[in-house]
């Protein structure tokens, strides 16, 4: 007799569920990728898998152009930075710049001056202008660049030495003008007048009062009449 073929529940082997945990996992998989800086292998680690999944896994091509995506924000990200230190004044990423998008207007990387050739006439010029103090640095090494002339090392070194841009100064207030400060002080000294009205009367009330009272009380001050009797009575014995 034959055993008994042990009944299997399909639903638990659905391929739907399997589908919508493979994604579940390919989305953890880009999260942790763009979290730790773009690394398979912390990727791989985080998610619980190996490179061979992950290289199953590029062959669909949603799990791959969310992989690209996330290089493009990469690059977003980086393309933002470059735009904020050009807008700072930050030279070598100008020179970066017009390196890679200037080629249009005579930006371009020219091949290097072998040792023991002589450099160019026009190369010559713009480092004469340069000692001379006609042009400075950043301008000499942006004529270097559009020239298409190689950047010699001695202006390498002194481009490492300039001190980066100066944090732009924190905005002040807006300023208050001089109608605006006569109002004001004219609003105070209406305030401390009030306040001497409503005070000196007061005072001045209580001032009165207390005269009043003292006055009232001086005649029972000192001895009665009977007592100033038997005073000289007794100084006459």
């Amino acid at each position: 007799m034959k055993p008994k073929s042990k009944k299997v529940n399909k639903s638990e082997h659905s391929p739907v569920k399997k589908g919508e945990a493979t994604r579940s996992r390919q989305r953890a998989f880009v999260t942790a990728y763009i979290a730790n800086r773009f690394s398979v292998a912390a990727a791989c680690r985080i998610v619980g898998i190996g490179r061979t999944i992950f290289y199953k896994w590029r062959k669909s091509s949603r799990f791959s152009q969310e992989l690209a995506d996330a290089k493009e924000e990469r690059l977003d990200v980086a393309e933002s930075c470059l735009h904020r230190n050009i807008q700072s004044g930050d030279t070598t990423a100008i020179i970066f710049f017009l390196k890679t998008q200037g080629r249009g207007r005579g930006y371009i990387e020219a091949t290097p001056v072998r040792t023991g050739e002589i450099p160019p006439k026009r190369a010559v010029e713009i480092l004469d202008q340069l000692i001379s103090g006609i042009i400075d640095i950043t301008t000499a090494t942006l004529q270097f660049t559009k020239e298409g002339l190689p950047l010699p090392r001695s202006l390498e070194i002194l481009l490492s030495k300039i001190p980066p841009p100066p944090e732009p100064p924190p905005e002040l207030p807006p300023g208050i003008s001089d109608e605006e400060l006569e109002a004001g002080y004219q609003r105070k000294m209406a305030e401390i007048d009030k306040q001497k009205e409503d005070w000196v009367p007061e005072r001045q009330a209580e001032v009165q009062a207390i005269k009043d009272e003292l006055k009232g009380s001086a005649d029972t001050w000192g001895p009665t009449p009977e007592e100033t009797e038997g005073i000289k009575k007794e100084r006459g014995k």
